[in-house]
């Protein structure tokens, strides 16, 4: 799989006189049209998926359209992983449905092709909407692949709401302690981005903070301050540069549990 940079938001310009955007010219929209058809007119799918991560994809319906019918649709699997990354960064409500409708097509297809199910699950999350929450909620704990899983979970994390907090919470209540002991390190950093609370990698520590909070608690809008490991670990997986502050007080930093281990118990910060 190509590796395709995260760059490719364009967005409307903004009137002078108003806070409202303004549409692009009809001009514009065939422009945007065109250098699409240009991309996929090139003679190999390495070519053709390197000119998409070139694209500035103009957030428009039509030519979003342009994108899916050429791209979800090519018989070539770095085109359309190419094509699904793209449409992750175009903050328009159609390209979201646009993978909403690939993932409920090709579900079945991802329990064998575990990069791509994971890819077009990290672009869904990245629109961020509430939508999503129960796609991303399906099958968290019955896939194979940890990379299927951890892309449900962080994906949970990235959508700043109090239902897909509960969703969460919900992993860790309805399922078996094994299976929630595997995915116990992911699930600990998408709740310490949600809650700005550390539990560790202790199930029942948040299963009691949850149930002692929850009728109140509501999903602060701002990231939290985060350990450098942890920090640096959900940067990497977003490909966003790090972007936090380090913990610098001995008594707001915590262990990290990726050196302890899957399920190991990691700091109880209650700021992380």
């Amino acid at each position: 799989m190509l590796s395709i940079p995260l760059a490719l938001a364009l967005v409307f310009p903004i009137a002078q006189d108003e806070d409202k955007p303004v549409p692009p010219s009809k001009e514009v929209v065939k422009a945007a049209i065109e250098r699409i058809e240009e991309a996929f007119a090139k003679e190999t799918p390495d070519e053709i998926a390197a000119s998409i991560q070139q694209l500035e994809l103009l957030p428009h319906e039509d030519v979003i359209d342009a994108l899916v019918d050429a791209g979800l649709t090519h018989k070539e699997r770095d085109v359309v992983g190419a094509s699904i990354q793209v449409l992750g960064m175009v903050k328009h409500d159609d390209a979201l449905d646009a993978l909403h409708g690939y993932y409920k097509k090709h579900k079945k297809n991802f329990k064998r092709d575990y990069e791509q199910g994971a890819l077009l699950l990290r672009s869904i999350a990245l629109h961020e909407n509430p939508d999503s929450i129960e796609l991303l909620d399906d099958d968290v704990f019955e896939v194979k692949s940890t990379d299927l899983a951890r892309a449900r979970i962080y994906g949970l994390g990235r959508i700043r709401t109090n239902a897909s907090l509960e969703t969460l919470m919900g992993l860790l209540k309805k399922t078996d302690r094994r299976k929630v002991k595997n995915r116990m390190n992911d699930l600990r950093l998408a709740l310490i981005i949600l809650t700005h609370q550390d539990h560790g990698a202790d199930q029942d520590a948040w299963v009691a903070w949850w149930n002692d909070n929850k009728k109140t608690f509501a999903v602060p809008g701002e990231m939290p301050r985060l350990t450098e490991e942890l920090a640096n670990r959900w940067g990497r997986y977003w490909g966003e540069p790090r972007q936090y502050e380090r913990q610098k007080r001995r008594g707001e930093r915590g262990d990290d549990p990726e050196k302890d281990g899957d399920g190991g118990k990691g700091g109880r910060d209650k700021d992380a």
